[in-house]
């Protein structure tokens, strides 16, 4: 039987589902959220002792509120793990029930996890892909997950990347960015200066906003820049509010906004980089290279 508190802004349900009895959820839905609104997928992390649908649902309740988007988490279960066949098959049934409790625009729904849950943005994000506008994925952890495999579908998506440079970058980091960039994504990846393995990092709202904004509103295209596929040897990396350039020389950079309005040049020095830009996303175009990095200033 559902177990739905529709008066209240904050609702902990459950229902039975295949074998197992009362299979928990709960949902935000914001103040002003109405039909045909935003909604987000919610992925909570693998620990038991803090982490299940409602203590996840909590924690981003605030950052919902500010986006106007309804919350849907399901819960993991007794081992917490909400990639278990049962779990995702619950994940789907639970979609289609709170679309039809609260209707709301399946053309605009994002998946978002943090560890274990952004572990299950792609595991589950890239196998039902046409469920999603976008993917976000916050410190995933993704030992043992052929990425590779799964990637195919990446092409053309919206994802962004979230990540702790304290937080195992080499096995964890790297692996998500490396795959989704060869097979074709929409990426937008930031490294999270000085941040373990945690989703209580600093201005956590603003930076998930960013990302939320991303892979509602980035059209995986700029109409006044010419995007080339061969990518040079150098690389671009966001660090806090500055900019690495891994390069053996000094590069000059035309910078666009999204829109493709040119704002200039900019010169990068090997290693880091501080930038006077103001907040927001920028294309950062090689002059010798022809080559578009997207880089987001917090």
């Amino acid at each position: 039987m559902f177990n739905v508190l529709l008066a209240q802004q904050k609702v902990d349900g459950s229902f039975d589902f295949q074998n197992e009895r009362s299979k928990k959820y709960s949902l935000y839905v914001p103040k002003d959220f109405s039909a045909t609104g935003n909604a987000i997928l919610a992925l909570h992390p693998l620990n038991t002792s803090r982490w299940n649908a409602r203590s996840w649902r909590d924690t981003l309740t605030k950052f919902a509120e500010e986006n106007n988007a309804l919350l849907i988490c399901p819960d993991g279960g007794v081992d917490g793990r909400v990639d278990d066949i049962i779990d995702t098959a619950f994940t789907t049934v639970l979609l289609d029930s709170v679309s039809f409790w609260y209707p709301f625009n399946k053309s605009t729904l994002v998946a978002l996890g943090f560890s274990w849950g952004g572990r299950t943005v792609y595991t589950y994000g890239l196998t039902h892909i046409d469920f999603f506008k976008g993917l976000i994925a916050v410190g995933a952890a993704i030992e043992g997950v052929d990425l590779n495999s799964i990637s195919e579908s990446a092409k053309g998506k919206n994802i962004f990347i979230l990540h702790g440079s304290l937080d195992a970058l080499e096995s964890r980091y790297y692996p998500a960015v490396n795959a989704f960039k060869n097979k074709g994504s929409c990426l937008e990846d930031s490294i999270l200066n000085g941040v373990n393995h945690t989703i209580d990092f600093p201005n956590r709202n603003a930076v998930l906003s960013r990302a939320y904004q991303f892979t509602l509103y980035n059209q995986c295209k700029l109409s006044a820049i010419e995007l080339s596929t061969d990518k040079p040897t150098y690389s671009l990396v966001r660090l806090g509010n500055d900019i690495i350039l891994n390069s053996a020389e000094s590069i000059e950079f035309n910078v666009f906004d999204l829109s493709g309005k040119d704002l200039g040049y900019i010169l990068l020095k090997p290693g880091i980089n501080t930038v006077a830009l103001n907040s927001g996303f920028f294309i950062f175009q090689s002059r010798k290279f022809n080559f578009v990095e997207r880089i987001l200033i917090p």
